[in-house]
């Protein structure tokens, strides 16, 4: 998606996985966003996971109501909620080797703003945080790469099956 909304010229774009949820309303994160467009910062981390908080608390510098500019020296991992600026994307997209398949793309993106020095911020606590337990790796993990869980005593059957006169709730998972 960084791709289309480069070749597209979006202004502004929000990039959320599909295992997430919101620990702030919605209300909430369309307002952090509006703040963000109006800061100097070029990508917002609406989520952040692997971070040295206490550091982060104690350098980061209070920008809006609900935003924070992050140190340039913290990393900050798990891609699943980003706002990203054009000027960001402009030349995130235009630099030497953009395919990143030589890492995963949270440590690739996380570099590249600490080394290009890159304005980075992030709200007082996750605003979205992964699903893990429910929708992501830890749950492909628990349940041998199904993606769902199935329940205890019922027997292996196709999507919407009945298991005991019960319809089976079943979490997708995309890879």
């Amino acid at each position: 998606c960084y791709y289309d909304a480069y070749a597209r010229g979006y202004e502004t774009i929000a990039v959320f996985e599909d295992d997430i949820k919101y620990e702030v309303s919605i209300d909430r994160i369309k307002r952090t966003i509006a703040e963000f467009k109006k800061t100097s910062c070029e990508i917002c981390f609406l989520g952040y996971c692997w971070s040295n908080c206490k550091r982060i608390r104690e350098e980061a510098a209070m920008i809006t109501e609900n935003l924070y500019e992050a140190p340039r020296s913290v990393q900050l991992l798990c891609n699943h909620a980003l706002v990203i600026k054009k000027s960001f994307l402009e030349r995130y997209m235009s630099r030497k080797n953009v395919v990143y398949w030589n890492n995963r793309n949270d440590h690739t993106l996380s570099d590249y703003l600490r080394d290009n020095g890159v304005k980075k911020c992030i709200p007082p606590k996750a605003f979205v945080n992964q699903n893990r337990e429910q929708m992501g790796s830890v749950l492909r993990a628990r349940t041998g790469g199904r993606g769902y869980v199935r329940k205890a005593n019922s027997p292996p059957g196709p999507l919407g099956t009945r298991a005991r006169g019960r319809r089976r709730r079943h979490v997708g998972i995309s890879e």
